[in-house]
């Protein structure tokens, strides 16, 4: 193979190795049940500490997933999980509601008068 070729393999394997490495996925996580945008719910790479909380509208941006599992949760929700091996944008992460009769925190209250 003639350097030249050898040179220009190896930087397009660098820029894609590079992309790869540097993977983001960004969408929203939204009630299974009413499509409707949960703010504050905890968006991460499985096993890492790379992490972030979804902002009012229920959007997302991690950085860095490096074709990792990303996992979605928010109190009163099941967690979800979602193997990405390539950046993504547009991902709807869909968490179904913990009945409140399952739901250890759900606590009971009388009406007030």
């Amino acid at each position: 193979m003639a350097p030249m070729r050898r040179i220009s393999a190896l930087l397009c394997l660098s820029s894609t190795l590079a992309a790869l490495a540097s993977a983001q996925v960004s969408g929203t996580v939204v009630d299974d049940e009413t499509g409707i945008p949960i703010a504050g719910a905890v968006v991460s790479v499985q096993a890492t500490d790379n992490e972030t909380k979804t902002d009012e509208a229920g959007g997302f941006e991690l950085s860095d997933t490096s074709g990792g599992v990303i996992v979605a949760g928010a109190k009163g929700y099941f967690y979800v999980a979602s193997n990405e091996s390539e950046p993504v944008s547009g991902l709807e992460l869909r968490l179904e509601p913990v009945p409140q009769e399952d739901d250890p925190y759900y606590t009971f209250s009388s009406p007030q008068r």
